[in-house]
């Protein structure tokens, strides 16, 4: 897969769990898009699954700046380049 191809599966993902009128805002939090803590692992949880992957921890907050930062984060992670990524 290309970088496009992982970003767009993994906006796919995320968007999955957002509200069928609401629009994913990637220069927003994942607060500001309405996805709180729990769904947060349940996105984490899919991304898992889609991927057939297991995440290290450090993935497994929401404390991104952005939706943008976390999907650039994982998809250099998928890709096979984060060794230093936190």
């Amino acid at each position: 897969m290309t970088d496009n191809e992982i970003s767009e599966k993994l906006i796919s993902i995320v968007c999955s769990f957002l509200k069928e009128e609401d629009i994913l805002e990637e220069n927003q939090t994942f607060e500001e898009n309405g996805i709180g803590s729990l769904v947060f692992v349940k996105i984490m949880v899919e991304i898992e699954i889609q991927f057939n992957i297991e995440l290290d921890d450090r993935y497994y907050t929401s404390e991104y700046k952005n939706i943008k930062e976390f999907l650039d984060k994982l998809t250099k992670h998928l890709l096979g380049g984060d060794e230093n990524a936190k």
